[in-house]
């Protein structure tokens, strides 16, 4: 998982020098609308990718697992899109799927060499694509863009 981590980071190198372009006036960044979630249980990972987002111009916030994830949907907070990691404990994405209305695109970003299989079926239709998160950065980035039609 350190190499994943490692071409985060290469990627969010890259993509900060992009950030100043990005920059208004009053010194916010201007979003492209919509907020992303990265549901992942390693704040790294999900902090490098909430990064990586933001440099895009995507307004996007880390939520740290499963439980997290389920409570928010309970409350009635949701996202523009999900980017969900499948492995995590407490039922993983799975649980998350069973919580979250079809208000919204979820992208699985999963480490899972077989992650389509390990979904249960009822959820499948559910999910708009699986991403291994082994994929370059830069087309995570531009299907996120392509989901939400920027």
């Amino acid at each position: 998982m350190s190499g994943d981590y490692g071409e985060l980071r290469s990627a969010l190198d890259r993509a900060s020098e992009k950030t100043e372009a990005l920059l208004t006036g009053s010194g916010r960044l201007r979003k492209l609308g919509g907020k992303v979630w990265v549901v992942d249980d390693k704040p790294d990972t999900a902090d490098a990718l909430v990064i990586m987002l933001t440099n895009e111009g995507l307004e996007a916030e880390p939520v740290l697992g499963t439980a997290s994830a389920v409570a928010k949907l309970r409350r009635g907070n949701m996202p523009s899109l999900m980017l969900l990691d499948l492995a995590m404990p407490n039922g993983g994405g799975n649980a998350v799927l069973r919580e979250a209305p079809h208000t919204f695109p979820v992208v699985v970003l999963s480490g899972v060499d077989d992650a389509e299989h390990a979904l249960d079926p009822e959820h499948r239709a559910r999910v708009t694509d699986v991403i291994s998160k082994t994929v370059d950065p830069e087309a995570l980035v531009a299907r996120v863009k392509q989901i939400l039609g920027r």
